[in-house]
């Protein structure tokens, strides 16, 4: 078995943990990459970059995108020349990819593509890391980063032209897979058909092998997309995602119940889109409080009886989102969305104690109640009143199980101190 063709989570851990190989197989993408390789050079060494980075999370950004002091003074790095190879690439795919969906080459092409696109996101990812890390710090002191200032605005500018790009191309793709082909005559489109993502024409153009919802590309477009737009403060690409908002909770709608799960990366998209007025009407309009709200509140009640750590993480992002969204809103949170407070008020604090982003994201949730409530007009607060009661009992009974952590008994004594004042 080839190591680097594994994709589950099971296949993932029978991989050795820090293999002598490792070094071997990054020192011969430097070479491939250094080689001005041919279009299959470029494929192998794409694929290959992207399976080391999802394989060993900690010891392949370090050789991929990190120097040790052996880059002359006269020559780019080879993290800039990799990952603008890359964006290259992508810019100059993505335009004419849409016609060829249903052609033999696309399957090799969107592999090839949505690799470049997790090797991007990964870079970003390290470029943040380091960036907010100490350079003090002895981990950081043994392998240097060497991009300069100068290459590193290239960079960003080359990330923010191909993210724009992107934006245009999943809108497209998108509209073609739920609207039609592109120039077909409206009037074509008489019949609906009702489905997960609402009523849709029924004359539409997709991948025949795999819709848009199921396409691998799709995901690691639409995750590359959201690291960018919440880690860069580029308000041109923010509204030209905010387009897409649509698209990005049509696809949260569909959960885990289908082959990938863009759940976890349409939430740190909004996370970026909502920083704008624009952004965050895109998303009530589109039924995101509804979306991500109803999904909160289920994993609050699984929480009762099923301490699960990946669906309590995306809880911690939902609340983040909603939390913005909510002390945005103008002169108060709207009547539907108190909801979540009669919901919470009625939850069961479970009776054992709990893995730490477990109780994270139920005091999480305690926070955006308290903000639902103390922003609400008198009137409002005064309807709530037996709600806001409940909801302080809940946080006393969650203060008594959570010790040891200071920020989460913090944020706990805040929920007390602003509810009690409101009863």
């Amino acid at each position: 078995m080839n190591p680097l063709k594994t994709n589950t989570h099971q296949d993932l851990q029978i991989l050795p943990h820090d293999p002598k190989w490792l070094p071997a197989i990054s020192k011969f993408i430097r070479q491939l990459v250094a080689s001005r390789p041919t279009s299959a050079g470029r494929t192998a060494f794409t694929n290959l970059s992207a399976a080391l980075l999802e394989a060993y999370h900690s010891q392949a950004p370090r050789l991929l995108f990190a120097e040790k002091g052996e880059t002359k003074s006269s020559d780019n790095p080879f993290s800039y020349l990799l990952i603008n190879l890359l964006l290259v690439d992508l810019r100059a795919t993505l335009p004419t990819l849409l016609e060829t969906l249903n052609s033999p080459e696309y399957s090799e092409t969107s592999r090839r593509l949505a690799s470049a696109f997790n090797v991007v996101s990964h870079f970003i990812g390290y470029l943040v890391r380091y960036l907010d890390s100490d350079l003090d710090d002895s981990s950081s002191s043994a392998i240097q980063w060497v991009i300069s200032p100068d290459l590193l605005l290239k960079l960003r500018k080359a990330i923010s032209e191909t993210m724009s790009l992107t934006t245009e191309y999943l809108r497209d793709r998108w509209d073609a897979a739920v609207s039609g082909a592109l120039g077909l005559h409206p009037d074509a489109r008489t019949t609906k058909v009702h489905s997960d993502f609402g009523a849709r024409h029924t004359v539409a153009w997709d991948s025949a092998s795999d819709n848009a919802p199921e396409d691998a590309l799709i995901l690691a477009a639409v995750r590359a997309l959201a690291i960018w737009l919440r880690e860069d403060d580029n308000d041109t690409l923010r509204k030209e995602a905010t387009g897409l908002a649509d698209m990005l909770l049509d696809l949260y709608r569909v959960g885990g119940r289908g082959k990938l799960d863009f759940r976890r990366a349409v939430l740190v998209a909004f996370e970026g889109i909502i920083v704008s007025k624009h952004g965050i009407s895109a998303f009530l309009e589109h039924g995101g409080w509804e979306a991500l709200a109803t999904d909160l509140l289920s994993i609050l009640e699984q929480s009762s009886t099923v301490s699960d750590e990946n669906e309590a993480a995306r809880g911690v992002e939902i609340v983040r989102v909603l939390l913005q969204v909510a002390e945005a809103e103008r002169p108060g949170p709207r009547e539907a969305w108190m909801d979540v407070v009669t919901r919470v008020a009625a939850w069961w604090v479970p009776d054992e104690k709990q893995p730490s982003i477990v109780e994270e994201c139920q005091v999480a949730v305690l926070q955006l109640v308290t903000a639902l409530v103390a922003n609400s007009h008198p009137g409002m607060q005064k309807r709530y009143v037996h709600s806001t009661s409940a909801v302080v009992g809940i946080a006393e009974q969650l203060r008594g199980k959570i010790k040891g952590d200071a920020g989460l008994e913090e944020a706990l004594e805040d929920v007390l101190v602003t509810l009690s004042k409101l009863r």
